[in-house]
């Protein structure tokens, strides 16, 4: 599982992108294309709501990606999307230097 500082590092970092180039395709999860923007926007708003409810941050990041793709809703079962949500993660973090960086191609 990731580590909190480097979810935070990727939310940095869709932040940080969706100011710069929101229509730009950040990653592709089972067919479906989340942006820069949409993955921002949709981070924020779950942050909000997580908050409320004394959640983390890591929780406003999964969140936001099962809204951006609703196609990982039909392949959760326990590790599976554990593993998916992971190489997200490592997929955007990969040219962050306190994130992951393992080279992760595609996820899906």
């Amino acid at each position: 599982m990731v580590s909190d500082r480097e979810v935070e590092a990727v939310v940095s970092e869709v932040g940080r992108r969706a100011l710069i180039t929101p229509s730009l395709v950040a990653v592709r999860v089972f067919g479906e294309a989340i942006t820069f923007g949409d993955l921002d926007r949709s981070i924020r708003e779950y942050t909000i709501v997580m908050e409320a409810r004394g959640l983390s941050p890591h929780a406003a990041f999964f969140a936001a990606l099962l809204h951006c793709a609703p196609s990982l809703a039909s392949v959760i079962d326990g590790k599976s999307c554990e593993r998916v949500l992971d190489d997200v993660v490592t997929w955007i973090g990969r040219g962050i230097d306190t994130g992951p960086a393992q080279g992760l191609r595609a996820v899906g």
